[in-house]
């Protein structure tokens, strides 16, 4: 089950163009999947979070509310999402590593470990400044991976760009021996959350998408 918070300023909005404000390819490949014609616009802001801050989806939300409001001025007529993503392990906040050798630490305090993955998501609609936020928390195990699967993990340079240093649908990492919770919000998007919110708006999704992607994941109703 997701746990989610959700603050909401009603929009009013018509068709509008969707911009991604993200450098994620993650999140472009899950709206691409879910049906969204989007833009994507790299967000330039200080990712910067207190690692021993316990308030994760403040921390997230505002985060992804930075991002998107740092692209608004070049997307007038638009609907703008940001998101961000933090694991948290023991309590402690975990971005995306800064060397090799970081990563490599991560991965090892991860292994056989249970941690949390939140990822908080902000709407903006550029014509009016109104605003829409989510977050959700997914409860993630990790799986007893050997040493050598790190290091053939960390050969292929794909943590440096991940919260967490791994990529939970890896085919062959497969760091993750259970998901409780929303997969794709693992990945860094919570399609089940998305999904009904941008109908709302009417931007069309395809539904059947969110369900396969995010398997048993179920959205609490208010």
């Amino acid at each position: 089950m997701c746990s989610t918070i959700i603050t909401i300023r009603e929009l009013n909005l018509g068709k509008l163009s969707v911009i991604l404000a993200s450098s994620s390819s993650r999140r472009h490949w899950l709206l691409a999947k879910l049906g969204v014609q989007h833009q994507v616009i790299h967000p330039k802001i200080d990712e910067y979070f207190d690692p021993l801050e316990s308030d994760w989806p403040s921390i997230v939300t505002r985060l992804a509310e930075e991002k998107a409001r740092s692209v608004k001025e070049f997307c007038p007529q638009s609907l703008i999402l940001g998101a961000d993503t933090i694991v948290v392990y023991n309590g402690v906040g975990i971005g995306k590593p800064k060397s090799i050798q970081e990563a490599r630490r991560i991965l090892k305090d991860l292994r056989g470990q249970v941690h949390k993955v939140a990822t908080g998501i902000t709407l903006i609609d550029t014509r009016n400044d109104s605003f829409q936020s989510i977050h959700t928390e997914t409860t993630v195990t990790m799986r007893e991976y050997t040493n050598q699967e790190i290091e053939t993990f960390l050969d292929s340079g794909a943590p440096m760009d991940k919260a967490g240093g791994y990529s939970i649908q890896d085919p062959i990492f497969q760091p993750a021996a259970s998901v409780h919770g929303c997969y794709t919000n693992v990945i860094g998007l919570s399609l089940c959350l998305l999904g009904p919110i941008l109908n709302q708006k009417d931007i069309s999704v395809d539904s059947r998408v969110a369900s396969q992607l995010c398997g048993n994941c179920a959205v609490p109703t208010n």
